[in-house]
């Protein structure tokens, strides 16, 4: 009654706690002495807005950050009070309770009157952190960090590194120097060393803004350009190479300090054609050049050269051992290898190549490859390069087998720094006869993969980090040019150089293989002399003709490419011609075509050709045609192709074929159809855009071990490297031949289909081939499979599926009704489901479950199925379903209740490493105890706007007793 009383005493005097405080000082003591209970209750109300302030503010620091924003200081300092004001908050609590126990009958009025009045002043801070918890602004754009400057595993401080890093620091600190060379012969380790100048840079803050750029022999004025915006987080506006030099110069002025790495530097750059400012436009920019040049730095006007030289021998035996998995213990071995390291004269590119291609090598091969080195004596005194190729020659001789030396060699024919095809690896060796015992051209692809691998493995070639791509390094590049340069097996090559006239020479008739590829030459020879030519690859400049006699001395010629020739006559003459790449090329007539009786491949990627030749069914031997991103194609010749008995390769991909006859009709009969391709009996890869008008309902390829098969989509690839089928908008019955080894599987838009019985029951097989099911907007499902209905085989269905997409699924109930067949689902690794409106609950718990993600589903009302779960046997303890969870994400479920229904007994979250749960309003229960001690690896939890959870415990908290919940 007490309370009641000075409560409404209060309350006529003012409406809410701040205003409270203009209350006559003893009034405010009267509340502190008899409202105690009330503002206590007033302290507990604004933590919790304060806690859900918090919640939601970090909730939007976290998307920030994942903008790859950095977050303004004051909603830092924000977060931070606020952490501090609930620690402060929490201790006021605990003594509250500790009050409220000792003083239940008896109250000190005393103290109570102090703590009241403590407490008051607390919730005053709180409400006024509450009141400031909303910014305009959260964050601003990161500096993206440079991968360039990642620590190399492969450095290894050296005295002349040391020596060198010295020499740069003390430049760097110097302000009367602007410009610094590093020189040293190709692979002695200047690229690593500028990238450990960079990091450390970056380290003591000695720059604002860093950057790394590769200049390479032949510069690209727009890719440095567009590198250093990159690192400076700048968007040009401008498209021509002036414009953007302004826009950098300005931009660079911006910075007070900054470090500028010009990698790989051959000649004099033009720095203010760049646009970088130095000297006396910008005094706090440094430039850090590297080259193989001494002459380039004096050119550059380097007030700083350093000269980076060999490893010492101590040095180099310890980069040795390192790379050739030696230790101490080897013995003999050690003996042997001690003499190869020494032979390699301290050049960290051959030490690593030697001890590569040595690793794990019989003592044999040691002893030998030791001989080998010391018989190459004759060369000591000769160039320092050609210390470098001799001990190269060695690892290039150590490979076994001319497949492999012939692959190498062929990596060497693209320019410096190209991201090298397989598949063109492949065209390439096929054409000069390398796989002449293989019969399909799958397995010469196989053949080439297992070839570049061993070349990786040897140093010889380098991972790009892109699959089926890889690159070699520029001093093997040379070493490759250097054993080609004379002898039988002579190669000309000038790729990616810029050149635009063919090049003078006395003598092509030597030449076996000519490189000009990616330049823009326009003027060729009317008539070259190359009896020996076997490759022969060029590019023009858009209006290049080739004449009529330019082919005439090249009988010999087995592989030719050509891009970007305008006009192209003369290929009868190549009657030995195996493989034809006429790429980007606008071509009118190529009849000749049929006159090379001997042809297998021929690629026409991206050129204008606007109608195939008739003449191409006079080629007995093709296997391979390549029509992809031919966009002005309207027209393939009926009969053509079934002529083509041999293809084994067929790719449209990137385009569809607007005049494809239809099925039944005689209306475009000078067109062929689709139905043509079943008479190709040998045909293993396929790829096709296609509308489903045009596609028959006879589609029968048994043999197809590849394809990518999209109907009404869009596909670019020209090379499927699985079994793709795409469909879109039209019944499935024409494509039931394909469903039997299907991999990856795209339904979207498909109608009058409950489930997916009717293409499983095709072939009887389950779909058991699929690794990939997405399902986009087919109203009528309602689930995968019904296992009530008879036509399902009961052991089989999408026992091999890795990852699963569900999406706007409007009538989706379920994955399976009825009994799930014995093994359904067992590999899945990664589930999607994103607004499935009538979905009640997701996926059984299944024990390979990688990632699960499930959204903006209205009606879910559980995610993990437990009970009844097929794989749950008594007495088998050691099956823990979900145990290899790691990434769990649920947003925008309304009616979600429970992660998971049934016993937990055999559910384990110990690989469990994020958890993201964001408007999930009724899922009151998180984990047990039980289930939360599995949590080992947990690193990130996020929960917000999840209002029945009153609570959020993550790692570093005690958890509750057990049986209780985790919230």
């Amino acid at each position: 009654m007490a309370d009641e009383f000075a409560i409404s005493a209060a309350s006529n005097v003012a409406g809410n706690l701040i205003s409270e405080y203009l209350l006559k000082p003893a009034t405010r003591k009267l509340r502190y002495m008899f409202c105690f209970n009330n503002i206590v209750k007033d302290l507990k109300k604004k933590r919790q807005e304060l806690t859900s302030a918090q919640d939601r503010l970090q909730y939007d620091v976290e998307e920030t950050r994942k903008q790859i924003q950095e977050i303004q200081e004051d909603v830092l300092d924000w977060l931070n009070a606020a952490d501090e004001v609930q620690k402060d908050v929490q201790s006021l609590e605990n003594e509250i309770r500790e009050t409220q126990r000792c003083f239940s009958w008896c109250p000190n009025w005393s103290y109570r009157y102090k703590l009241s009045k403590k407490v008051a002043k607390k919730t005053l801070v709180v409400t006024e952190l509450v009141q400031t918890s909303k910014f305009e602004r959260l964050g601003r754009r990161a500096t993206l960090p440079s991968i360039e400057f990642f620590s190399s595993k492969d450095f290894m401080p050296s005295k002349s590194s040391n020596s060198v890093l010295k020499q740069i620091r003390k430049a760097l600190d110097d302000d009367d120097v602007n410009m610094i060379g590093v020189c040293g012969m190709g692979g002695v380790g200047k690229t690593t060393l500028v990238k450990i100048v960079g990091i450390k840079a970056k380290e003591l803050n000695l720059f604002d803004q860093v950057v790394f750029v590769t200049v390479s022999q032949n510069p690209n004025l727009d890719k440095i350009q567009d590198g250093i915006a990159d690192t400076l987080g700048l968007e040009f506006d401008k498209r021509s190479e002036q414009g953007k030099a302004r826009q950098l110069w300005l931009r660079l002025i911006m910075e007070k300090r900054v470090l500028i790495i010009l990698d790989d530097v051959w000649k004099e750059l033009n720095l203010m054609a760049v646009g970088i400012p130095f000297g006396e436009y910008h005094k706090g920019c440094k430039i850090l050049v590297t080259t193989r040049r001494q002459q380039v730095c004096s050119s550059m006007r380097c007030q700083t050269k350093v000269q980076l030289d060999v490893l010492a021998e101590d040095e180099s035996w310890d980069l040795f051992k390192r790379n050739a998995f030696l230790d101490d213990t080897c013995g003999t071995l050690n003996d042997v290898a001690r003499e190869v390291a020494r032979e390699c004269k301290g050049l960290p590119l051959a030490i690593v190549t030697m001890a590569r291609a040595l690793r794990e090598k019989s003592l044999d091969e040691w002893i030998v490859t030791n001989q080998r080195l010391k018989n190459c004596r004759h060369l000591d005194n000769q160039e320092v390069c050609e210390d470098i190729y001799s001990c190269l020659k060695l690892s290039y001789d150590y490979l076994k087998g001319e497949k492999l030396k012939s692959c190498f060699l062929s990596c060497s024919l693209f320019p410096e720094d190209y991201e090298i095809s397989i598949e063109e690896l492949t065209r390439y060796e096929l054409g000069r006869g390398l796989f002449y015992e293989v019969n399909l051209i799958e397995d010469a692809r196989r053949e080439i993969r297992v070839l570049v691998k061993s070349l990786q493995n040897s140093g010889l070639l380098l991972d790009s980090g892109k699959e089926q791509f890889v690159k070699m390094h520029d001093v093997v590049r040379d070493f490759a040019h250097w054993i080609t340069s004379s002898g039988d097996n002579t190669f000309l090559i000038k790729s990616g150089i810029g050149i635009e006239e063919w090049p003078r020479s006395e003598n092509f008739g030597c030449y076996t293989t000519i490189s000009l590829m990616d330049n823009k030459i326009h003027n060729l020879p009317n008539k070259l002399e190359c009896p020996k030519l076997e490759t022969l690859l060029f590019s023009g400049d858009g209006s290049t003709r080739v004449s009529t006699t330019f082919f005439e001395g090249m009988s010999n010629l087995k592989v030719l490419t050509i891009e970007r020739v305008f006009w192209l006559e003369g290929l009868q003459f190549l009657t030995n011609l195996r493989t034809l790449r006429l790429e980007k090329c606008k071509l009118s007539n190529v009849s000749s075509l049929g006159e090379l009786k001997k042809l297998e491949i021929l690629d026409f990627h991206g050129s204008g050709i606007i109608s195939l030749p008739n003449e191409l069914g006079d080629l007995p031997t093709l296997r391979l045609l390549d029509l992809s991103d031919c966009q002005r194609l309207r027209r393939i010749p009926s009969n053509l192709l079934p002529k083509l008995s041999l293809l084994e390769e067929l790719y449209f991909s990137g385009f569809s074929v607007q005049q494809w006859a239809s099925e039944g009709t005689s209306l475009e009969a000078s067109n062929a159809s689709l139905s043509e391709l079943n008479s190709l009996s040998r045909l293993t890869a396929l790829s096709l855009n296609v509308c489903s008008k045009y596609f028959p309902r006879g589609f029968v390829f048994s043999k197809l071990e590849r394809y990518g098969i999209f109907i009404n989509r869009w596909y670019y690839g020209s090379y499927p490297t699985s079994r793709t089928l795409h469909i879109k908008g039209c019944p499935l019955e024409a494509f039931k031949e394909l469903f039997s080894n299907v991999e990856d599987l795209t339904l979207d838009g498909i109608m009058g289909y409950k489930n997916l019985n009717v293409p499983i029951s095709y072939q009887g097989r389950g779909l058991n081939k699929l690794t990939s099911l997405e399902l986009q907007d087919c109203k009528d499902i309602e689930c995968l499979i019904d296992t009530t209905q008879d036509q399902v085989l009961g052991n089989v269905a999408f026992s091999n599926l890795v990852k699963l997409t569900i999406m706007e699924m409007v009538c989706l109930k379920e994955l399976c009704n009825g009994q799930p067949p014995k093994s359904f689902l067992q590999k899945l690794e990664e589930m999607t489901v994103r607004k499935c409106k009538h979905m009640i609950s997701i996926v059984p718990a299944l024990q390979n479950l990688k990632e699960v993600r499930v959204k903006e589903c209205d009606k879910l009302q559980v995610v993990f199925q437990i009970d009844g779960h097929m794989f749950i046997k008594e007495g088998r303890n050691s099956m823990q379903l979900l145990s290899n969870l790691t990434y769990l994400d649920l947003e925008f479920l309304p009616e979600l209740r429970s992660i998971w229904k049934g016993s937990i007994r055999h559910v384990s979250f110990q690989s469990l490493k994020m958890v993201r749960i964001q408007d999930c309003n009724k899922l009151t229960f998180l984990l047990s105890h039980s289930l939360a001690e599995s949590l080992v690896h947990l690193e990130k939890l996020e929960i917000s706007h999840c209002s029945r959870l009153e609570q959020i415990i993550i790692n570093d908290i005690a958890l509750p007793d057990q049986g209780e919940p985790l919230l």
